[in-house]
């Protein structure tokens, strides 16, 4: 039972980071134990997603990272299919779509909660936010030093918001209006 919610909430995470578009109607996760899965439906039109368990999920990291990798084929071949590509085209909108992506995510500082790798690396976003948070839950802080946190927390955001527009414009250059109008209505571009 544990392992089914821990499950459900890696899948959850990964649709509340914004990596999983509306538009995509159906994530199955296989078990790995028992044969068991989950199935992740989300409405065509957006709304809150409906998860089906099943049993057989292991905490094992090297299981979470394979099922994480056949996630992320299974998205990206509905998404392939979705903005109607061949196998070369998406060679070269693929990576553009997951730098808007990881980038986008990067901008919010979100992390996916739990135990991360060992070789996960904060972000510039997600380290002056925890800066900042560490002098508001002191007692002791001087202004000065939480508005300098503050600061340091805007600017890394703007910068962030910078790159997430830089990784949208290198998209928008390799799409045909139609993938482009796509990708506005799944929410990865503006």
């Amino acid at each position: 039972m544990m392992r089914n919610v821990i499950a459900i909430l890696v899948a959850l995470s990964v649709v509340a980071l914004g990596s999983f578009s509306p538009a995509w109607s159906q994530v199955v996760v296989s078990g790995t134990n028992s044969g068991g899965g989950v199935s992740i439906s989300i409405p065509s039109g957006g709304g809150a997603p409906i998860v089906v368990g099943g049993s057989g999920f292991s905490n094992d990291p090297a299981e979470m990272k394979k099922m994480m990798e056949e996630w992320k084929k299974q998205s990206d071949k509905q998404m392939k299919d979705a903005l109607g590509m061949n196998d070369e085209e998406w060679a070269v909108v693929g990576p553009k779509i997951e730098k808007v992506t990881t980038t986008a995510q990067e901008s919010r500082g979100h992390r996916m909660r739990g135990p991360q790798p060992e070789d996960a690396t904060q972000t510039d976003v997600q380290k002056t936010f925890a800066a900042l948070q560490k002098l508001l839950a002191d007692k002791e802080s001087k202004p000065e030093d939480v508005k300098g946190a503050l600061t340091a927390y805007r600017e890394a955001r703007a910068k962030a918001k910078t790159d997430v527009e830089k990784a949208q414009k290198e998209l928008k250059d390799v799409l045909t209006i139609k993938q482009e109008a796509k990708l506005v209505t799944m929410g990865l571009l503006e």
